[in-house]
C-alpha cells in the first residue's frame, strides 16, 4: 500500500517537472497573503493558502489542483488535475 502512494506521487511530479509550470520561492509577500486567506477561510489548510497565495501573487489565470480545499477560495480559479 506504501508503495502504491510513493508511485502515485512519482508520477504526479514527473508530470508537473515535464510540463510548461513555473515552480515559485516562498517569500514574505506570499506568507502574508496565506495568513489573510488563513483568516477568512478557517478550515483551509496552511500548504493550501501557500499554494492560493502563490497564484494570487503571480496573477496565475488558474491553480492546477486535485484538493477540493482550494475550491472554495474566490480569489482564484481552478482546474482539477
Amino acid at each position: 500500500m506504501q508503495t502504491l502512494g510513493i508511485d502515485l506521487a512519482n508520477s504526479k511530479i514527473n508530470i508537473i517537472m515535464k510540463s510548461k509550470l513555473t515552480i515559485t520561492d516562498l517569500d514574505s509577500f506570499i506568507a502574508i497573503e496565506a495568513a489573510r486567506l488563513r483568516c477568512k477561510y478557517a478550515n483551509l489548510p496552511t500548504a493550501d493558502a501557500v499554494i492560493t497565495a502563490t497564484s494570487i501573487n503571480s496573477s496565475s489565470n488558474f491553480i492546477l489542483i486535485d484538493d477540493k480545499h482550494i475550491r472554495q477560495i474566490k480569489e482564484t480559479k481552478t482546474k482539477w488535475m
